[in-house]
């Protein structure tokens, strides 16, 4: 059996008489957890890693199917992301499966892309895979490795320009990681959602930094193929899945109305009209009726000197107004 494993996700092909070997080894993935509880118990996203080790077929037909096949692919999870999970969150043992497609791409000479196909992963009896039927234990202070198995589905091989062309099989760009914990987190928590997009952990540890680079497991000439050059491999993401990310806003929606500036009303007489410290006689001395303005409310007794406090220093700065406004009543008189 001739099986390829692509990150969450695999493609397979019946055995073919000439089979190249292919492999990729720990292609990056940025998985956060979408349970607010464990993404927290994590401390935010963390970095897993996915090997494929594969042989392809030499070529295919155009219009041929590619017949569904058993395949397996290993998840390695990080020593940092184990001691976290063995530590702090007490998990022992792991296991779990993923909801993920396979990214197959098919360009003519010239570089056209005729089509890209993207093949559900499944479990063994038709479950969401690739599957881990046995709990994995976790070895604290070391990198854990967990193989799932899965089976993929059938794939038609489009048409390309007189028959030939290139396939491209690829990592695909993001899958959901459905993980089981054992005991359960705080208690009460045994089952939680990643989403693992392709990539590694920025500087700061709580984003993605796209990568560009690994992402093709191998090649399968249709017909009689082309070169790499002739057939070049398209952009990354192009007519595959966008990765999902609930904390990104995806730039959808509308612009607020915009709001015309009005003219300002009249500046706001900020003469001392109507304030305890009014001399509206003359006489250099305060008036003593007391405006609403001026007047303070007694804070509620809290037990902390903060209220006490807060009352003196208006006070205070009452106190210290007032005597500026005797002052220069006084000097201008």
């Amino acid at each position: 059996m001739a099986s390829a494993v692509v990150g969450g996700g695999a493609i397979a092909f019946s055995a073919p008489a000439q089979a190249v070997p292919a492999s990729i080894d720990r292609v990056p993935y940025v998985c956060k957890a979408l349970n607010s509880t464990i993404d927290l118990s994590l401390q935010g996203p963390k970095q897993f890693y996915v090997t494929s080790q594969t042989d392809l077929p030499a070529s295919v037909e155009a219009g041929a199917t590619v017949p569904a096949t058993e395949t397996s692919l290993t998840l390695a999870l990080s020593t940092a992301l184990v001691d976290r999970l063995y530590g702090p969150m007490k998990v022992r043992r792991v296991k779990g499966s993923s909801t993920t497609k396979v990214d197959l791409q098919a360009v003519a000479p010239g570089g056209e892309l005729v089509e890209t196909m993207s093949p559900d992963v499944k479990g063994p009896n038709g479950e969401p895979g690739p599957l881990v039927n046995d709990w994995v234990d976790l070895t604290e202070g070391s990198e854990v490795s967990i193989v799932a198995r899965g089976r993929v589905d059938a794939v038609d091989v489009p048409q390309a320009a007189d028959g030939n062309g290139l396939i491209y099989v690829q990592m695909p760009l993001s899958f959901t990681l459905h993980s089981e914990m054992d005991p359960p987190v705080v208690g009460s928590i045994s089952k939680a959602d990643l989403r693992c997009t392709r990539g590694v952990l920025n500087s700061a540890g709580d984003g993605v930094v796209p990568d560009k680079e690994q992402r093709i497991i191998g090649t399968i000439a249709v017909g009689a193929g082309c070169s790499q050059t002739e057939c070049p491999p398209p952009p990354v993401g192009s007519g595959t899945e966008t990765p999902e990310d609930p904390d990104v806003p995806d730039g959808s929606g509308t612009d607020p109305e915009v709001i015309d500036p009005v003219n300002p009303d009249d500046p706001t007489d900020v003469s001392d009209s109507g304030y305890t410290w009014e001399d509206s006689d003359g006489d250099g001395v305060a008036d003593t009726t007391t405006s609403v303005s001026a007047e303070t409310t007694e804070l509620p007794a809290t037990g902390s000197p903060f209220a006490a406090g807060l009352a003196a220093l208006f006070g205070l700065l009452v106190a210290i107004r007032l005597a500026l406004a005797v002052r220069e009543r006084r000097a201008g008189a």
